[in-house]
């Protein structure tokens, strides 16, 4: 693709891979700052074309964090969580939840159109938009614990006593992980444990 595109370039021109910081840094070193106007405070100029049209549209002031939040709640979820132990879990026979995936995906799509993910619209849509992705978040939920139960399952334990519990951590990610886990074992009162060891 570069050897396309290089031949419509100008001699002593190149196309290369870059990043935003090396541009920025590339950009202060090749203009003037000293002659550049400064601007400051919130940019709400806008310019209209010969069809009235406006670039910014400058009467929309709304946001709705809480609702784009919730979004990349889901996202995450169904991407990084839900999906990845699904395939977890039909490596091991489990049958592929492609319903409860659908349907979440479904939802979702439905609150990305331009003014309801921007936040730009009525309150109705919000609300609107704040039930599918909770149910997104439930759907996402289910797939999720029905598919490390049914990894669960499928982990031999014969070699672990019967007066022992078994935890097991699940790494969705696709590469190895330090991080510290936090943990809630309910001890049952029969077995009298007076200390807790882990193995």
């Amino acid at each position: 693709v570069f050897d396309m595109c290089q031949k419509f370039l100008k001699s002593g021109e190149k196309l290369f891979y870059s990043s935003l910081p090396a541009y920025t840094e590339a950009l202060k070193g090749s203009v003037k700052r000293s002659g550049l106007k400064r601007f400051t405070g919130e940019m709400r100029y806008y310019w209209m074309d010969p069809s009235g049209a406006m670039e910014v549209g400058n009467d929309i002031v709304s946001a709705r964090m809480r609702q784009k939040m919730l979004t990349a709640k889901v996202e995450n979820l169904l991407q990084r969580t839900a999906e990845p132990a699904a395939v977890a879990a039909s490596l091991t026979g489990a049958k592929w939840p492609e319903e409860h995936l659908d349907l979440g995906w479904r939802l979702l799509h439905k609150c990305l159109a331009h003014d309801t993910i921007a936040g730009c619209g009525i309150d109705k849509i919000e609300a609107d938009a704040t039930q599918r992705l909770t149910d997104a978040v439930s759907l996402g939920n289910l797939v999720l614990k029905q598919s490390l139960r049914h990894i669960q399952s499928r982990i031999d334990t014969s070699a672990v006593g019967s007066d022992a519990i078994v935890l097991t951590v699940f790494n969705p990610t696709p590469y190895q992980r330090t991080d510290t886990v936090t943990g809630y074992i309910d001890v049952p009162r029969e077995l009298g444990w007076k200390s807790l060891a882990l193995s």
